[in-house]
Formats: C-alpha cells, sequence, structure tokens
C-alpha cells in the first residue's frame, strides 16, 4: 500500500501547470512515458486518473461446483452472489445425475438475471456469461422499470382483493421475479461503478455519491415489490370477502399509498423538492391511517384468519409508503447535493 506523498505544482513554459507522479506507483500500474492517462473531475475538486487503454479488461471468471444433492436455495444465493460481485464468465459444474439441477437452473438464469447467456453447456457443466449491458440499459431505466412494474403489482394485488380473485393474486406473485431480474441488474452495475468509476457516467449518473442514492432507491423498489406480492398472498390465504368497511378503508389506505408512491418516484425523476416533501408528509399521514383501520379489524366479528391476512395487507400499505418517504428522502439529499456542486463549480469559474 503506497503512503500518500505531497508534491509540488510546476508551473511549465507559462501556461501549463504540472506535477511529477510517483515512480514506485507508476510502476504498479503500468504506465509508460508518451502514455496517455484519463483525467477525470470528481465532485470534491479531486481528479481521478486513470491510465487510457490500461484499464484490466481481462474476463473475470468464476467456478462454482455442485453435487446434485445440493439445497437449490444454496445454487440461487451462489450464483447471484457472483453474478453481483461483477463476474463476466460463471462456469457452473455438477457432480452426479444433474438434470433436474439444471433444468432449475436454467430457469433461475431466465426468472432472476438480466444480461446473462448460456455460451456452453454439456452432461456435467454449464458456463454462464454475464453480458456488460450497462450502455444499453442505463441504471436510471432499470429503476425507472422496477418502478412500473411495482406500481401494477400493487394495483393488482389490491384489485385482486377487492374481487377475491387468486388468479389475479398468483399474476402478481410471478411478476416479482421480473422486479428481482431488474433489481440484481442495477446492484451488479453499482457494485462495477464502485470498482471502475469510469462506468458512473455510461450509466447515467452524474457522480459517485448518486451510486449510494440508487443502491438505496433500488432496494427500497424491491422490497415494496415484495410486499405487493406479501397482499397477493394474504388474498390467496382468505376463504371470505371482508366486510363492506373495512374493504372501504383498505382501498382508501392503498388509493393513498398508490399517490404517495407515484409522486415519490416523479420527484426522483424530476429531481422535484417540493413534491419530494409532499410525498413524505403524505406517507405519515398514511401511517396514522393504518393504525386507525388496524384497531376497528381487531374489533370485527371477521374470522381470526381473515383479521390476520386483512392485517398483513394493511402492514404491507404502510411499509410501502415508508419506502416511499425513503425514496423522497434520497431525492431530496441528491438535490442539495446537486446544488451544492453547481454552487462551487459557480464559486470556482
Amino acid at each position: 500500500m503506497l503512503k500518500p506523498q505531497i508534491r509540488k505544482i510546476q508551473l511549465t513554459g507559462g501556461t501549463t501547470y504540472t506535477i511529477s507522479l510517483p515512480k514506485e506507483w507508476a510502476e504498479q500500474a503500468k504506465i509508460k512515458p508518451q502514455q496517455q492517462v484519463a483525467l477525470i473531475p470528481q465532485d470534491d475538486l479531486s481528479i481521478l486518473l486513470i491510465p487510457k487503454g490500461e484499464v484490466d479488461k481481462s474476463v473475470k471468471e468464476a467456478f462454482i461446483e455442485y453435487r446434485a444433492i445440493v439445497e437449490r436455495d444454496i445454487i440461487v444465493r451462489d450464483f447471484i452472489s457472483h453474478y453481483l460481485a461483477g463476474y463476466d464468465m460463471i462456469r457452473v459444474k455438477f457432480k452426479g445425475p444433474a438434470l433436474d439441477l439444471k433444468a432449475f437452473f436454467k430457469d433461475l438464469l431466465r426468472k432472476k438475471i438480466v444480461g446473462v447467456e448460456i455460451v456452453e453447456e454439456s452432461s456435467e457443466e454449464l458456463v454462464a456469461q454475464c453480458l456488460p449491458a450497462y450502455a444499453e440499459l442505463p441504471l436510471k431505466r432499470v429503476v425507472n422499470r422496477m418502478g412500473i412494474i411495482v406500481s401494477s403489482m400493487h394495483r393488482d394485488a389490491i384489485l385482486s382483493l377487492k374481487d377475491l380473485s387468486y388468479a389475479l393474486a398468483k399474476d402478481v406473485i410471478d411478476r416479482d421475479d421480473e422486479v428481482d431480474r431488474f433489481y440484481h441488474f442495477s446492484v451488479r452495475q453499482l457494485k462495477m461503478a464502485v470498482v471502475d468509476r469510469t462506468m458512473i457516467e455510461n450509466m447515467g449518473l452524474r457522480s459517485a455519491v448518486e451510486c449510494l442514492g440508487y443502491r438505496i432507491i433500488a432496494k427500497s423498489i424491491e422490497r415494496m415489490g415484495d410486499h405487493a406480492t406479501r397482499i397477493a398472498k394474504s388474498v390467496l390465504n382468505l376463504k371470505e370477502m371482508p366486510n363492506a368497511n373495512l374493504l372501504d378503508q383498505i382501498l382508501k389506505i392503498s388509493h393513498l399509498t398508490t399517490g404517495v408512491y407515484d409522486s415519490s418516484l416523479n420527484a426522483l425523476n424530476k429531481l422535484d423538492a417540493k413534491m419530494a416533501h409532499e410525498s413524505i408528509i403524505k406517507a405519515s399521514h398514511i401511517v396514522e391511517a393504518e393504525e386507525e383501520s388496524t384497531k376497528q379489524l381487531l374489533e370485527s366479528k371477521q374470522s381470526i384468519r381473515t383479521i390476520v391476512e386483512l392485517k398483513l395487507i394493511l402492514e404491507s400499505l404502510k411499509r410501502i409508503a415508508v419506502y416511499s418517504a425513503d425514496i423522497s428522502e434520497i431525492t431530496l439529499n441528491m438535490i442539495v447535493a446537486t446544488r451544492a456542486r453547481e454552487h462551487k463549480n459557480l464559486l470556482i469559474s
């Protein structure tokens, strides 16, 4: 690990500022005389220096081996972990009969992962290639797509409750895989950007600070998708319609939650501080409404099973509102950071 060094700025030719690079660092970075380097200004007025054309472009390959009796949840966690870590090729080898396991693995790639293709296959091995699609599918577009899917899941989950439609509830549950696919893809992009900060601009972001914000936003949207799924699962467990008064209260809270959710995403896309503040305030009102409805639910004459499932639905609506408020808070942080950056640039100019 190289120690920090202090170097003097030199004025060359009366117009150019120059600084020498530490020899030890230059040798480790394999920088040679006459080689070009990229200088990338950062928000804090520091400069990121990257040897042009010398960034490590080698293929990162991982190897995973499973026995035929392995638990399938382990396969899911292992592969997704390697995918998120930024590996380009993931080689999976199976010991013993593996037809069912391979079929499960292919289904995993189809349902849970974006930008992965099987490029080699044998009776005992699969090789998955992770495609670098961040330029064709920028992070903001991925997050917007997640938001649209979750919004439709929420609306249809509540509609399945209103009509007690088990078919629609099952459809909502199936859509959660699509949210997970985009979520994993967004996390992979952000983790790779931490390693190679030249990717940040290609991803459609303005600074490394935004990476952290969008990481939390993507997770919040993914969790809201989980809660829409949980509402649908509760509908599947219901054996009777809620009484008209309780159903009306749930529908009203759902309507308010949808408004907060939509406005929080609009505030993010437009970087609108007023809209973000309004979303946070409305979310707090939903929390209060959920608490009041829960009291009435517990005092109702519905069956125990119905009370439990309706309570879970109310809790999920509250959580969706709270996660929406979280997105609005992050939006406010981004707005302040953007203004601070613009103010700093104005002072410099």
